[in-house]
């Protein structure tokens, strides 16, 4: 069994798992990085992953809800080509297949966030609320610095009368 990295747990601890009312002792295989899954820094709970049969063994049923799989190395056509075989085995026997992926894709990149499109629109929108606040406030120095100086066109024009260089 592995865990979701980012919490205290390594390769050959132990934790215990509380399911349908009775505990089980399990050893931690290693961790992965899964990227639809809220990490620990922002208050996420340890996912932890595990193979068929060793579900089968702990839980006492034989049957998953979401499976996820892997590539050696991505790209994008290797993924789909991946998931569409998983998908036609799966619907093979008798299982219904549905993308659970971000965006409801099948595959997702490992390089990019499941919130990358919503957090592009948020940095969008920030700035150009950024550089309007920019421009409105050279306008408003351009604004003070015109009015101060108009109310003290007379001041400046006795300075320059009684001889005073600026």
């Amino acid at each position: 069994m592995v865990v979701h990295e980012g919490y205290d747990l390594h390769s050959g601890d132990q934790v215990e798992l509380e399911i349908n009312g009775t505990t089980r002792s399990v050893e931690i295989g290693g961790t992965l990085r899964a990227v639809n899954v809220r990490p620990s820094g922002v208050g996420g709970t340890p996912t932890f992953y595990t193979t068929f049969s060793h579900f089968e063994d702990i839980t006492g049923r034989s049957g998953f809800s979401v499976i996820y799989g892997s590539i050696p190395e991505y790209t994008p056509e290797q993924a789909e080509t991946a998931a569409t075989a998983m998908e036609d085995r799966l619907e093979d026997q008798g299982f219904s297949v549905a993308a659970t992926g971000a965006r409801g894709n099948k595959t997702t990149s490992p390089d990019e966030h499941f919130s990358q499109d919503t957090l592009d629109g948020v940095f969008l929108i920030l700035g150009i609320m950024g550089v309007a606040s920019l421009l409105l406030g050279l306008l408003l120095v351009y604004n003070t610095v015109s009015a101060i100086i108009s109310q003290q066109v007379s001041q400046i024009g006795v300075l320059k009368a009684t001889l005073m260089r600026s």
